[in-house]
């Protein structure tokens, strides 16, 4: 267990808004993106780049499926796109029933 010196915060592994991410970590991402089959989307809203850019990445004939309680209706726009509107704890069996058919 990691413990914070006294009156200092953790700092968790996640990006914040406003810093930028690493490019590698980016391309790594795009580069995976490319080759899959089925991409599932869970837990953004597609609206902040680079997230809103990944789907743009897939093969004509990958599937996607988008998980989002508000889902933006472009992401009924998009080919081969199945929506959730659901969250991420609310969709799981909805999810894992489309993943078994893939």
């Amino acid at each position: 267990m990691t413990v914070a010196k006294k009156e200092s915060q953790l700092r968790p592994n996640v990006i914040w808004f406003g810093e930028n991410l690493n490019e590698n970590v980016v391309r790594e991402a795009e580069n995976h993106i490319r080759s899959c089959e089925l991409l599932v989307i869970i837990g953004t809203s597609l609206a902040i780049y680079p997230a809103n850019e990944m789907p743009n990445f897939v093969d004509d004939d990958c599937k996607i499926i988008v998980v989002d309680p508000n889902p933006l209706p472009e992401h009924s726009n998009r080919r081969n796109t199945q929506i959730i509107q659901n969250t991420a704890v609310g969709c799981l069996e909805e999810l894992w029933g489309m993943v078994l058919k893939f």
